[in-house]
């Protein structure tokens, strides 16, 4: 059997238990699932048989709304949809975007606005714990080059200064904003 944990860590920067897959589609009784290179192979069939890129593609999956995800459909998708934490049991509100389909001439995006919106309205009052965005996936590759950038920076900086760096990126990791699973951060806090 292939080895699912391959995997970069820096004690104290990153939490990964040794039992986490990372996949979709969970066949519990079959015990299968959709790996993320059979996902976008997927995204790569579907953008070839269209002859041109999705409108839009959503997930009403934990964890979906990831840079590393969209990075990788961005050449299958324009808009994508979906959680960057945990989707709760009831998932979408379906009811609520079959309603709001219902109008003609809808664009991915007005789709992509629709799906946020009428999950927003459904879980709104039923609990404080819900996230569900959009993005144009167009824009990934400038921050994916920018995640990198500060990467071989942040080496050169452990490089050249050590341990005392090292602490430094542990301070700012635990006062990062962390989602369910804590091996999930908010990006934008861990720059600031």
């Amino acid at each position: 059997q292939q080895n699912l944990m391959q995997r970069v860590a820096i004690d104290g920067l990153t939490h990964i238990s040794d039992n986490h897959h990372r996949g979709l589609m969970f066949d519990e009784e079959a015990r299968v699932y959709m790996t993320t290179a059979e996902l976008v192979q997927a995204g790569h069939n579907m953008r070839a048989i269209l002859g041109r890129k999705l409108d839009m593609i959503g997930f009403d999956a934990c964890y979906m709304s990831m840079l590393e995800i969209w990075y990788l459909l961005s050449d299958c998708a324009r808009i994508g949809v979906g959680s960057s934490d945990i989707e709760l049991a009831t998932g979408w509100n379906y009811l609520g975007i079959m309603q709001a389909l219902q109008k003609s001439g809808l664009s991915g995006e007005d789709v992509a606005k629709i799906i946020v919106s009428s999950y927003r309205q459904f879980y709104n009052g039923r609990t404080p714990h819900f996230t569900q965005s959009a993005i144009k996936l167009k824009d990934t590759k400038k921050i994916k080059d920018n995640l990198d950038a500060i990467s071989k920076k942040l080496n050169a900086s452990m490089n050249t200064f050590g341990n005392t760096f090292r602490h430094v990126l542990i301070k700012a990791r635990k006062a990062t904003l962390e989602f369910a699973n804590p091996m999930f951060i908010d990006l934008r806090s861990f720059y600031h």
